[in-house]
């Protein structure tokens, strides 16, 4: 922003492999001169939507340069990785909450290395994961903490009650398991 409270078009970032439906920037985050770009509709090979991430660093002269690109280690159809992210130092955090089958969803932590690219560091599934969970829809990484929520989580006999996984610190553990939940219905911690 500047100095009279205008902004400024800086830059329009594209994939460049971009393709109809890819949804590119579907999620987005920066920090510093960094930005990730979600894509969770990105075919790969045979597999449908599959997703992808692009990091993309902005240079001092407005432009924008691609650093990384990234798809989804699992690889599956309708994996929707990328559907959310986040960016926090040199890690990036990635949702894939349609993962597999039954659609319980991970999460992937990767290293920003030196050279621009992406390194994955660390892959979460929900702890007490179920079918539908959904974990992954959404992801917020700051320093060494990592949320990830699983909007589908089942508890007990209540149905769809979400929940939020939190992460620390390398190895990247939930130990001991921390959940968030928001219900009205009386549900123990950590089933």
């Amino acid at each position: 922003v500047e100095e009279n409270g205008r902004a400024t078009h800086l830059a329009k970032l594209t994939a460049p492999d971009g393709a109809p439906m890819d949804y590119f920037g579907w999620s987005l985050a920066s920090a510093d001169d960094l930005v990730v770009v979600g894509a969770p509709s990105v075919d790969s090979g045979d597999h449908n939507q599959t997703g992808a991430v692009y990091l993309f660093r902005m240079e001092d002269n407005g432009s924008a340069t691609l650093l990384a690109q990234t798809s989804s280690p699992e690889g599956l159809a309708n994996d929707y990785f990328g559907l959310s992210v986040d960016l926090s130092g040199d890690l990036v955090a990635v949702g894939a909450p349609q993962s597999n089958a039954e659609g319980s969803g991970f999460g992937s932590l990767f290293r920003i290395e030196d050279n621009g690219t992406l390194t994955e560091i660390d892959q979460f599934t929900a702890p007490f994961g179920g079918s539908r969970d959904a974990f992954g829809g959404n992801v917020s990484l700051y320093d060494d903490l990592l949320a990830i929520s699983a909007a589908g989580k089942n508890w007990g006999n209540a149905q769809q009650v979400g929940a939020v996984f939190l992460f620390h610190d390398e190895p990247w553990i939930n130990d001991p398991p921390v959940d968030l939940f928001l219900s009205n219905n009386a549900i123990p911690e950590n089933q």
